[in-house]
């Protein structure tokens, strides 16, 4: 087995956390470290059986470009929610070319 060096090993952790933050601010998961893709999908499934659709209309319609950030919290207990984030406040149109 080749040992992995100490700069590799800084480059895979960045890699994971990056990937673990983008899952997170998409209402994703990461999974790291396995080999079972059977019990990863299954886990997939599972957590996708349990959702609920809520609709956000943002009081503030100026489509700016930026990015605006979005929170949702359980009245009570405490559940593990997983949304995106934010959105772009764009108006769907194609970029103008140069």
């Amino acid at each position: 087995m080749r040992a992995r060096s100490p700069a590799s090993l800084v480059d895979q952790t960045m890699n994971a956390d990056s990937g673990g933050q983008l899952s997170a601010d998409t209402g994703g998961e990461a999974n790291y470290s396995t080999n079972d893709l059977t019990k990863a999908i299954a886990q997939a499934i599972q957590n996708g059986a349990h959702c609920y659709t809520l609709v956000y209309t943002p009081t503030n319609t100026k489509m700016d470009g930026k990015f605006r950030h979005i929170y949702v919290k359980p009245i009570q207990g405490k559940s593990k929610l997983a949304y995106g984030r934010g959105y772009y406040a764009d108006n769907g149109a194609a970029p103008e070319s140069a």
